[in-house]
């Protein structure tokens, strides 16, 4: 794209059988990819629609095996799922549930703890979530201090309105002393009466009584009610456990439970907010990247390799309080969204505050007549095409394959094997090396997405060929460097390799590693794959010694497990 000079591209197999609810949600709420109970301490966990446990989902036999493990010492699992699956049957207590109702049914358990069993974690509300945040009546929106425009809460110590990161009434630390603020009432504000965001919230759920769950989810209201309290008690709020990091003993909040999910719950009509949802559940009790809890799958928060101190990956808050990720798969900010503007780009992805990528367009018969209208100043030429069928990973198969025939003048594919997408719209095929025959710097991006949760090591995987490529396979890397050359444009793809690899995977690159962007020096996707792991490691850790083993690791500190109780900076 950047080599190219082009804003336009689109993720086809970004579908709902992947985590467009559960990423986007996952990203906001623990700057992670994902999350999952910390399993080697949790005690009970809910989970809705997925298998991450039970040999599948994210970091697979690692999280079997502290499942196993959690499931000897006395842990007990209950899976939400239409049906009987891999995790409804290993559970200890298999809940039927309405297919995609999974949203209410959280909303249920929020409401029961909350008015029914009136169970909560008020110092987490507190100190760590926007739940004191004072809400004006006449919009709905944060009630706002005249100077700084940061949200207010109400100090309940001084009577009066403060802003939400004054140090009276901020902690950082579990232990440290702050004045408490409101949770619930009402208080004035320059003659407005504001409403703290948590009390909203309690008035909002009482609708969502067991009753009134069981009738959209089929769920028995007496089932509702009594895993609510389970839930709330197996959180132990108040509880605490002290542990050893490299700047000595730290005191934590223990909560050991916790709630997850991911595509069963999440492919449904409103599935960002089914998804927070069930979050929410974890977060009314305190649950929330802590010990025992829902932690962020990951690399959420790293400190990096010591003498390096890359990858870095500490979130910071935005002017609001609300954490904002460090190193995620796409930009990541919460809220304010982005603000609508006119579109640019062929999906009209402007225009949409919340969207990474859109679909849509390209899926509609009436693709060039939606440009038209939003005068979109060129149409579809080239297509460049990397390891997707997006006419059968897309809606509306047939009006795909026609946008494709009639409106692009030329599409190649880097392909394993000939699909639909190959056989249908593909005017040039180049086969592919597969990942046996392949260098690749980082496995995943961020290259640390797949690291286990909890107290395991950093590791830093890289993949490597163990055959050469077969008959007239090339890998698409050393393929896009060669036609970058022939266009002319080798120093501006030099130019998107270093913006994009490098914050990708967890920080810029440093001069001495960067790609020359003038053009001078001519790479190998070995060579760049060595100056990448050298940049983050040392120079005595680039590919030679990598590849020897596949992984570098280094030790996981346990601040980087365990994060502070609010964010600063």
């Amino acid at each position: 794209m950047k080599g190219f000079g082009t804003p336009n591209y689109w993720v086809s197999g970004g579908g709902l059988h992947c985590g467009n609810g559960a990423h986007f949600m996952n990203g906001i709420m623990h700057v992670s990819w994902s999350i999952i109970p910390d399993f080697a301490h949790c005690n009970y966990a809910l989970n809705f629609g997925c298998s991450k446990g039970h040999g599948a989902g994210h970091v697979a036999v690692q999280n079997a095996t502290q499942v196993a493990d959690a499931r000897a010492r006395g842990f007990k699992n209950v899976v939400f799922d239409p049906f009987q699956s891999s995790q409804a049957s290993k559970a200890h207590e298999w809940v039927p549930i309405r297919v995609g109702t999974d949203g209410a049914l959280a909303l249920g358990l929020v409401n029961s703890l909350l008015n029914e069993h009136g169970i909560y974690d008020a110092e987490y509300l507190m100190y760590k979530t926007n739940s004191p945040y004072l809400i004006r009546p006449s919009d709905g929106r944060y009630m706002r201090d005249k100077e700084t425009n940061n949200p207010l809460v109400w100090d309940l110590v001084d009577n009066c309105p403060k802003v939400h990161n004054d140090p009276s009434v901020t902690r950082v630390e579990y232990e440290d002393v702050a004045h408490e603020v409101a949770l619930t009432g009402k208080y004035t504000v320059d003659g407005v009466e504001c409403t703290p965001a948590f009390e909203l919230l309690k008035e909002h759920v009482k609708k969502y009584t067991p009753e009134y769950v069981e009738k959209i989810t089929w769920v028995p209201a007496a089932t509702v009610s009594c895993i609510a309290k389970e839930f709330g008690e197996a959180a132990e709020i108040g509880s605490t456990v002290t542990i050893q990091t490299s700047k000595g003993p730290r005191k934590v909040p223990r909560r050991p439970v916790a709630t997850h999910f991911f595509r069963g719950s999440q492919g449904h009509t409103n599935s960002g907010w089914t998804c927070l949802s069930i979050d929410m559940v974890s977060h009314m009790v305190g649950a929330a990247d802590t010990y025992g809890s829902a932690l962020g799958l990951g690399a959420s928060v790293g400190q990096g390799y010591e003498p390096t101190g890359k990858p870095y990956q500490i979130p910071y808050p935005c002017p609001d309080g609300l954490l904002v990720a460090k190193t995620w798969v796409y930009d990541h900010k919460p809220y304010p969204l982005r603000k609508p503007t006119q579109p640019t780009r062929l999906d009209l992805h402007d225009m949409f505050p919340t969207s990474i990528y859109n679909a849509f367009t390209i899926t509609s018969p009436r693709w060039f007549e939606i440009l038209d209208r939003f005068k979109i100043p060129y149409k579809p030429d080239v297509m460049l095409n990397f390891g997707s069928n997006s006419v059968m990973t897309m809606g509306n198969s047939e009006a795909v394959t026609e946008n494709f025939l009639k409106k692009f003048n030329f599409i190649f594919s880097f392909q394993l094997y000939i699909t639909e997408f190959e056989e249908a719209v593909a005017d040039i095929v180049l086969p592919d090396a597969c990942f046996l025959e392949r260098y690749t710097p980082a496995v995943s991006f961020p290259s640390t997405f797949s690291h286990p949760q909890g107290e395991d090591d950093w590791g830093w995987t890289i993949r490597q060929p163990v055959i050469k490529p077969l008959f007239e396979r090339r890998d698409f890397n050393e393929v896009m460097l060669d036609i970058c050359e022939r266009l002319g444009i080798q120093g501006k793809f030099y130019k998107g390799l270093n913006d994009s690899i490098g914050v990708r995977y967890g920080g810029e690159m440093s001069d001495k590693y960067k790609l020359v962007e003038d053009g001078s020096v001519k790479y190998s996707w070995e060579d760049i794959t060595d100056r990448l792991l050298k940049d983050r490691f040392g120079d005595e850790h680039g590919l030679e010694h990598v590849r020897k083993t596949g992984v570098f690791t280094w030790p996981k500190k346990k601040e980087d497990e365990l994060p502070p109780v609010k964010w600063t900076g």
